[in-house]
């Protein structure tokens, strides 16, 4: 499997449906992403096959949002990530030879290997800079984009904050959004903390 990063351009699932293309600014910030090398996580919160929760984030906002998280949130949340790390990997795709693509890193949840068909609801993200897609297959590190995150998997994330990384994360969430619409309807609380 390859371990150096690879650049593709943008992939439609990683791109905004509400600008109808490209993120084009820190949703934090408002740095403009597309022409300043800047890398960015672009996360998404889809429910069946349509996004209700979209985000584009430039690093150092993101180092910034982290850095509010409690000290017993980081702790389990990096024990979180070890453990999805020593996961046994799923088969591998067929014909794909050594290289890891981006549908690798989306076809199925990183922590349990649930396949993207299976899930009703999941997270992705990936990490972005300028208008390419950063490709990582994972690492000894556990570090790898695209990915994405089922709801079951989420939900443990969730039962791992402490209520400091909770309301961090509410604050953020208030300053910048309305609400995605028919999320608390249609699933339990996303944290899309691993950003």
């Amino acid at each position: 499997m390859s371990i150096d990063p690879q650049q593709v351009p943008i992939p439609q699932p990683f791109q905004s449906i509400y600008l109808e293309g490209l993120f084009t600014h820190c949703v934090d910030c408002e740095c403009d992403l597309l022409d300043s090398n800047v890398p960015y996580t672009v996360v998404k919160h889809v429910v069946g096959q349509e996004p209700v929760f979209e985000m584009a984030l430039c690093l150092e906002c993101a180092a910034n949002l982290r850095s509010q998280y409690s000290v017993e949130t980081q702790q389990r949340l990096n024990e979180f990530l070890e453990q999805a790390q020593r996961r046994e990997p799923g088969p591998a795709p067929d014909d794909q030879g050594d290289d890891f693509t981006w549908e690798d890193g989306i076809a199925a949840c990183f922590s349990c290997g649930k396949p993207r068909k299976d899930c009703r609801r999941y997270e992705l993200a990936g990490v972005c800079l300028n208008q390419d897609l950063i490709v990582q297959a994972p690492t000894d590190l556990g570090f790898t984009t695209p990915f994405l995150l089922c709801d079951d998997c989420n939900e443990q994330v969730s039962k791992l904050i402490s209520r400091q990384t909770r309301d961090a994360w509410d604050r953020f969430m208030e300053e910048h959004f309305d609400g995605p619409p028919g999320v608390e309807l249609d699933s339990p609380r996303f944290d899309p903390i691993l950003i």
